[in-house]
């Protein structure tokens, strides 16, 4: 492969990957839950993390003093809280394809901070052509009693 095909060679992995996400049951919206973050960081969820079968690690760094630097499985994202209704929602934006599409997704980590739990916004409910952050936002109002608006719950656990 020679250099100028490099980029476009990564641009492809990455397309690859956001649609081995959408396999996975990841949906891909062009907007964001809210359009800045609500709050800073949480500094407990800094660090490396592997899923229980240990075919995912995802690693968080700090970006800024809102907005997270992510890593799954090698492949770079922005994240930042959108809490909404007192709900802890995370906006997810990839940052490897031109599209830099967003995902949805709740997170809670155990007591003892060493667990991470991660659930996805179902698109049945949400659906992706949903295409402005109000809209957007009185969806996941109107279901967050309803019990199908996240997927089943991923485990991480945390590398010392």
């Amino acid at each position: 492969m020679n250099l100028s095909n490099f980029g476009t060679y990564r641009s492809r992995i990455a397309r690859a990957f956001t649609l081995a996400l959408l396999s996975l049951g990841a949906c891909q919206y062009s907007v964001p839950i809210t359009e800045r973050p609500t709050r800073n960081v949480e500094m407990k969820l800094i660090g490396n993390w592997v899923s229980t079968d240990g075919r995912e690690t995802i690693k968080i760094r700090t970006l800024s003093q809102s907005t997270y630097i992510v890593s799954y499985n090698n492949v770079l994202f922005q994240a930042f809280h959108s809490d909404l209704s007192g709900i802890s929602f995370l906006t997810v934006q990839e940052l490897e394809t031109c599209d830099r599409s967003y995902t949805y997704l709740t997170f809670r980590l155990s007591e003892d901070g060493t667990k991470l739990y991660l659930r996805l916004v179902n698109e049945e409910v949400v659906p992706r052509e949903t295409k402005d952050v109000i809209s957007i936002q009185q969806l996941l109002k109107r279901n967050l009693q309803n019990p199908a608006l996240l997927r089943n719950e991923d485990e991480f656990t945390k590398v010392r």
